[in-house]
């Protein structure tokens, strides 16, 4: 009898646990101006749009500002943030995985997600929250790997290894070795959540 298969999991992480919560919303007819005020005074990245009834319409982040506004060189008095926004809105649930959404900021390629509960919006989850605790859901994946496999070890190297992934070739600072071979985060990811 294996006893290692009969331990309980680590608790994987999930997008509440990391979430930036609450938000903070505009509507559609705020100026450029006003948004970047919001941002600045909350110290947050981004601001929900919302349309007369009320409904989530968009989102604005600094980086619509910098490049839907500045680098056109519009007056951001005169702008509205229904011009500016990114839409759809693309969502995940907030008892969601974050392995999870990684796959879906990577489908859509979008650096922020609303993050759903019970058909509500309750938070934003960021691609730089997700990066703070990659070290954590790599510790995570290994635990889960060797714990159901007994074959998969990462090894655990005093800093991370930067190069190329040996896997998908991309460039990485936070390349892990796994059976000899160096992983980026990202395949790491898609490597072991397949043994879910």
């Amino acid at each position: 009898m294996n006893v290692m298969a009969e331990m309980p999991l680590k608790t994987t992480i999930l997008v509440r646990d990391i979430m930036s919560s609450p938000i903070i919303t505009v509507s559609k007819d705020t100026s450029a101006f006003e948004v970047a005020k919001i941002l600045k005074d909350n110290q947050i990245g981004s601001v929900i749009v919302t349309n007369e009834n009320n409904e989530y319409v968009g989102i604005i982040t600094k980086g619509d500002l910098v490049n839907k506004v500045l680098a056109e060189n519009l007056d951001p008095k005169s702008v509205t943030a229904e011009k500016i926004m990114s839409y759809p809105i693309k969502y995940v649930d907030a008892d969601d995985t974050v392995q999870k959404a990684l796959k879906v900021f990577r489908a859509h390629k979008v650096g922020k997600l609303g993050v759903m509960y019970k058909g509500k919006i309750v938070g934003i989850l960021s691609l730089n929250d997700v990066i703070r605790v990659i070290p954590e859901i790599l510790d995570i994946l290994s635990e889960k790997v060797m714990i159901r496999t007994g074959v998969f070890r990462l090894s655990e190297p005093s800093k991370p290894v930067i190069g190329y992934c040996d896997h998908c070739g991309n460039w990485s600072d936070e390349l892990r070795i796994v059976n000899g071979k160096f992983y980026c985060p990202d395949c790491i990811v898609d490597l072991f959540s397949t043994t879910d």
